[in-house]
């Protein structure tokens, strides 16, 4: 799904990255916006960097959790994801990601999602 969304990673940082989902057709929703399935790709995406960077390359670490809220409908554009790592533990990181819009006003809060990733045994903290 990177590829075919074109999801970019923009920064990384110790718990923490910046990535971004170019507008494509494909996300467009009636109305004008961008479809919540491709911000929810781009928010696990997000989460899933962050947590790398707190324990290295670890394939099997997945999803358990995914909770977004849709504040604002973005028009078409690029989405911008920013996630952090609130807590690490042995066998679970909790991390929040906003999502943002361009406006002529500089970024629009659009989304807010908490997010929960299971760590394999192997890598437990």
């Amino acid at each position: 799904m990177v590829r075919e969304f074109g999801l970019k990673i923009l920064n990384l940082d110790v718990g923490f990255s910046e990535v971004e989902l170019p507008f494509r057709d494909m996300f467009s929703r009636p109305g004008g916006s961008v479809n919540g399935p491709a911000m929810m790709c781009l928010a696990d995406y997000g989460m899933y960097l962050a947590v790398m960077t707190l324990i290295g390359p670890e394939l099997l670490t997945v999803t358990s959790n995914l909770n977004i809220d849709f504040l604002k409908r973005p028009p078409h554009g690029r989405i911008l994801g920013r996630a952090r790592v609130l807590k690490l533990g042995r066998k679970l990181a909790f991390g929040r990601v906003e999502l943002f819009c361009d406006s002529e006003n500089g970024e629009v809060l659009v989304a807010h999602c908490t997010c929960t990733y299971s760590i394999p045994e192997g890598k437990q903290i």
